[in-house]
C-alpha cells in the first residue's frame, strides 16, 4: 500500500509541476503538457533526490549528469514542434527527453538492448 500511496503523491506533484512551473510560464502545446504530466521524473533521478524530482531545479541523474529543470525540458520539447516523427537517442542524460518525445509523438519507448543507456521510440502497435 505504501508504494501506491507514494505513486499517488508523485502524480499529484507532477500535475502541480505542470500547472505551476510549466503552463503558468507560457508552455501551451497540449502534447508537451500531456507528456510532462505522464513521464515519471522521479524514476530518473538519483534515489537520494527522489523526493525533489518535481521541484523547479535541475537534479543529478548519475555519471556526473543532471536532468534539466522541468520548465526547460518542456520549453525545449515545445520548441521542437514534434508531430509524430520517430526519435532515437543513445545517451542516458537524454532519457527523460526521449520519453517525452515518444509520448508527444504518439510512440512507445523500450530498451533496445536491455542497457540503461539505450532507449528507443517505436511506432505504437
Amino acid at each position: 500500500m505504501a508504494g501506491k500511496h507514494l505513486e499517488e503523491k508523485f502524480k499529484s506533484e507532477r500535475l502541480r509541476m505542470v500547472e505551476e512551473q510549466i503552463a503558468d510560464r507560457g508552455v501551451r502545446d497540449p502534447k508537451t503538457l500531456e507528456a510532462m504530466r505522464t513521464v515519471r521524473r522521479h524514476l530518473f533521478v538519483n534515489p537520494s533526490h527522489i523526493y525533489s524530482a518535481y521541484e523547479d531545479r535541475p537534479l543529478p541523474i548519475g555519471e556526473g549528469q543532471t536532468i534539466s529543470q522541468p520548465y526547460i525540458v518542456a520549453l525545449m520539447t515545445e520548441a521542437l514542434k514534434l508531430r509524430g516523427a520517430r526519435t532515437f537517442w543513445k545517451s542516458e542524460p537524454a532519457a527523460v527527453m526521449r520519453l517525452r518525445f515518444c509520448r508527444k509523438s504518439a510512440q512507445r519507448w523500450s530498451r533496445s538492448n536491455g542497457s540503461k543507456s539505450s532507449l528507443r521510440c517505436r511506432a505504437k502497435t
